[in-house]
């Protein structure tokens, strides 16, 4: 993947681009067609760089009950629901507590603290935020599903938009033992604050590639789990599937 195309924008630019309240649209591609696409795309984004690095490695851990409540919520299709994670950014050695949540109109709001260590996150902060923000005490969950990827971030010059490009996902299920990936598969998320002109949904829409929306975390955990009920999730699975042949 090409990356020396597009212009550098700081960490401390990047600021101005947080959207923690957000409309997320995300789409999976093979590597040919993301490569393809990429070209097309340097005059209309810059690529965050933090100490001349371009792509970033990424670690999560997803916390849940031991009922996987999360994960079935969003298995039965309820529009209000949660994720709890953990979130290290490898390459600056930076680590987040963070809750997301999704309303019933599609609209993405994140909180977040920063952790002194990714391996110790049950402090006091965190137990107050997810008091504050969530109907599950921090007691109630456990670490459920590892992730780990690599990530290159765009953002259009407006400053209105980010957009991600995850690749080399990997799952590892802590109560299976189970590691599974998504092979040369991409996924791509365009973050909005609104509604608004994007270059890279514009190539998608020409090349008729369409939105898939898809979790990692319920993702992750059907491929790494075989016991789990995950009839909502085949249809994607086999998409995903189409994708990377």
């Amino acid at each position: 993947m090409n990356t020396q195309q597009f212009a550098p924008i700081s960490l401390c630019e990047m600021q101005d681009v947080r959207l923690m309240n957000r409309v997320d649209t995300k789409y999976a591609l093979c590597s040919a067609q993301l490569n393809d696409i990429l070209a097309n795309l340097s005059d209309s984004y810059r690529i965050q760089t933090i100490d001349e690095v371009m792509v970033a490695s990424y670690r999560t851990v997803y916390l849940d009950t031991p009922l996987l409540d999360m994960y079935m919520l969003h298995h039965n299709g309820k529009k209000e629901r949660q994720k709890v994670r953990l979130r290290e950014y490898v390459d600056s050695d930076l680590a987040w507590f963070e809750i997301k949540q999704k309303n019933n109109h599609g609209r993405t709001n994140k909180k977040r603290i920063q952790l002194a260590s990714f391996n110790v996150y049950a402090t006091r902060e965190s137990e107050e935020l997810i008091r504050s923000n969530s109907q599950y005490a921090l007691n109630d969950l456990l670490p459920q599903l590892g992730n780990s990827f690599k990530r290159i971030t765009l953002v259009n010059y407006a400053l209105t938009e980010r957009v991600t490009i995850d690749t080399g996902i990997c799952f590892d299920n802590f109560r299976t033992g189970i590691h599974s990936d998504l092979g040369s598969l991409s996924v791509v998320e365009v973050k909005q604050s609104g509604a608004s002109y994007s270059a890279i949904k514009e190539e998608f829409f020409n090349r008729r590639i369409h939105p898939l929306n898809l979790s990692k975390y319920c993702i992750g955990t059907v491929l790494t789990d075989h016991q789990i009920k995950s009839n909502r999730f085949k249809t994607k699975l086999n998409a995903l599937s189409k994708i990377a042949n």
